[in-house]
């Protein structure tokens, strides 16, 4: 169950503990068989809600144990992204001798089915998409300087890219936000990233 949906539970009980209690005041000792029947839906209603949550917790519990939180967890999806960033940002900054070792064909062939794994993998493993991601993003905006930067040679161009990879690096970090979600490490991106 997501997030919201257990705040939606949390909420529906509140909702129906308000007008249980609501009733049983105004009912005070004359209870009507309606009213009765209303109170029992109630107790009913929040019983439910309260076992929801309770099978909602057990399965947080449960996926805690099956993923457990350690660094070989987190160090594989890291490595990944970083080196699938670094290869990403290689061959579109080096494309001339990309395509000289390899025939136009078969980048045309290619390119398609890189868009579909990288979709995939968006999906997937999100975590190493968001690093690579932002590692592409870093790199494409520290190629802009390096390895000699002169402010007299900036172009529009250059200020083009460096925007590009800032938005690249934040798309990325909003992937890597995402990846967290429902881990251990989500509290802590929040407390980093997030004013809640």
């Amino acid at each position: 169950m997501s997030r919201v949906t257990r705040s939606g539970l949390n909420r529906k009980r509140r909702e129906y503990t308000q007008k249980l209690a609501l009733l049983r005041r105004q009912a005070g000792e004359k209870l009507t068989p309606d009213m009765k029947e209303e109170i029992r839906r109630l107790e009913s209603e929040i019983k439910a809600i309260d076992e929801g949550v309770r099978l909602t917790n057990d399965a947080i519990t449960i996926k805690d144990r099956e993923f457990p939180s350690t660094i070989f967890h987190y160090i594989l999806p890291i490595v990944t992204g970083l080196i699938l960033g670094l290869l990403g940002n290689y061959t579109v900054f080096n494309i001339r001798i990309v395509a000289a070792a390899v025939p136009s064909w078969a980048i045309i062939i290619s390119l398609p089915i890189i868009g579909i794994a990288l979709y995939a993998l968006k999906y997937r493993i999100r975590l190493i998409y968001g690093i690579a991601e932002f590692v592409f993003g870093v790199a494409s905006a520290v190629s802009v300087f390096f390895p000699n930067f002169d402010y007299s040679q900036l172009q529009l161009a250059s200020s083009i890219t460096v925007a590009g990879s800032l938005y690249v690096m934040v798309r990325g970090m909003d992937n890597i936000g995402e990846a967290l979600r429902d881990t251990s490490l989500e509290q802590s991106w929040k407390k980093i990233f997030k004013n809640d």
